[in-house]
């Protein structure tokens, strides 16, 4: 099959019909496109050609894996790409979750439950990184001695 040839991927087919592997896969085929994100600060020469080129196929692979219906496939990809996007809303630059919901066209939905819940996934996420980030930026100030100092 062409998720055996072309992703690796080698389930028996009432494995993948069962649904219960489908998190755990979507994420594999996902990975990619996180790490290039979570590289990117690093690298000079990312490009969004590249993102679009490994989200294509981590999409292709997705909608192999959950089957024929358009819909469910669908909004099966739109939690995987939002699963994603939240985690790289934590843990990567600036700009990594933008840059995947874009690449992935989850941005260009106009409405659907699962579309939505992705990104107020990733709003959250980004909240709870800002949280987290100025709670870290508030104790960095109390303990600066120039800042108790008044100067």
């Amino acid at each position: 099959s062409e998720l055996q040839k072309s992703f690796s991927i080698f389930l028996p087919m009432e494995t993948i019909r069962a649904n219960h592997k489908h998190n755990d896969i979507s994420k594999q085929l996902l990975q990619p496109c996180v790490d290039l994100l979570l590289a990117k600060e690093t690298q000079e020469d990312f490009n969004k050609t590249s993102l679009r080129s490994l989200v294509a196929k981590a999409r292709r692979g997705c909608f192999l894996l959950f089957g024929d219906d358009e819909v469910k496939s669908s909004s099966l990809w739109y939690e995987a790409v939002g699963v994603a996007a939240s985690s790289l809303a934590m843990k990567g630059g600036q700009f990594a979750c933008y840059d995947l919901l874009e690449a992935s066209g989850l941005l260009d939905v106009r409405s659907g439950e699962a579309p939505f819940r992705s990104i107020m996934s990733v709003a959250v996420s980004l909240c709870i990184r800002a949280s987290k980030d100025s709670r870290s930026f508030g104790s960095t100030m109390l303990h600066d001695s120039s800042y108790e100092n008044g100067q």
